[in-house]
């Protein structure tokens, strides 16, 4: 009677613990995945978005501050307003996440990823979407950095016309920053 009284206990126990384990760890885990998957995809289908101003650099390279109007049509002002509505939401989602997954949260930091730092370069690239130059070139660069997403891909045809990656040192390379990736 004693054994089946333990067995029940100890199958009750290891039921809750496990409930804890995937609640607590498993399914911010994979929202945190889910999320950088999503970034993944969203900067690389708002890569080609036209900008509507272009900065002006100084006489030594320098960022000056002034910019020049860009002819853009409607459609790709549209797709411009799009893609800044879409940068605003993911960055929203990783600050919340932040401050909402405490435990999971400990444990990405322990990774090395920090969806706050991740959510402040998102957010600078959505300001910065609608002027070419260094400036949104830096904040696409650092997004990518705090989540180690890839930086390039170059890609080069084989004989047999598929795709492949050409070097180790050209290919799509993940960038980690020295304190957090993401």
């Amino acid at each position: 009677m004693w054994t089946a009284l333990l067995q029940a206990i100890g199958s009750f126990a290891a039921g809750a613990g496990a409930w804890v384990v995937l609640e607590f760890f498993g399914r911010p885990l994979r929202k945190f995945y889910d999320l950088r998957g999503e970034t993944i995809y969203l900067l690389a289908r708002t890569a080609n978005v036209s900008a509507r101003w272009k900065e002006i650099p100084d006489d030594v390279g320098a960022i000056s501050g002034n910019v020049e109007t860009l002819n853009v049509s409607d459609d790709q002002t549209a797709d411009l307003k799009e893609a800044r509505i879409q940068l605003r939401d993911l960055p929203s989602r990783f600050h919340a996440f932040g401050f909402n997954e405490t435990y999971a949260l400990r444990f990405l930091l322990w990774r090395g990823y920090s969806p706050m730092k991740a959510s402040a370069g998102l957010f600078g690239l959505s300001n910065s979407i609608d002027t070419d130059g260094a400036g949104k070139a830096f904040q696409k660069r650092q997004s990518q950095k705090r989540c180690a997403f890839p930086i390039s891909s170059r890609f080069e045809t084989r004989r047999r016309g598929l795709p492949r990656v050409s070097s180790a040192a050209s290919s799509s390379r993940w960038i980690a920053d020295d304190d957090a990736r993401c």
